[in-house]
């Protein structure tokens, strides 16, 4: 199974042009690599919760696009414990 990158997008339930370009970039960069890109709507979020999307999917990393109050993503979800596996920085290659 390939790594996996999450991408949440928080801003409207539609994707709306910047979000689509934004995730076709991360597809390709991920692509090169051998990773999968998985996207995560604030819907799924409703459902479930962030522990639990984390939890089913395990990515290696996230990318999180949103705008104003649509963010709600709790500060401790950036650290990584000394069990977690290491997140690889899509901003930076």
């Amino acid at each position: 199974m390939a790594p996996l990158v999450l991408y949440f997008a928080m801003g409207a339930k539609k994707l709306n042009l910047s979000q689509k370009l934004k995730l076709d970039g991360i597809r390709r960069f991920a692509a090169l690599r051998g990773w999968e890109v998985a996207t995560i709507s604030r819907d799924d979020l409703r459902e479930t919760g962030v522990g639990a999307v984390l939890a089913r999917h395990r990515p290696v990393g996230c990318v999180v696009d949103g705008v104003g109050n649509n963010v709600n993503l709790p500060p401790r979800l950036g650290r990584t414990s000394a069990t977690a596996p290491t997140p690889t920085s899509i901003g930076t290659a």
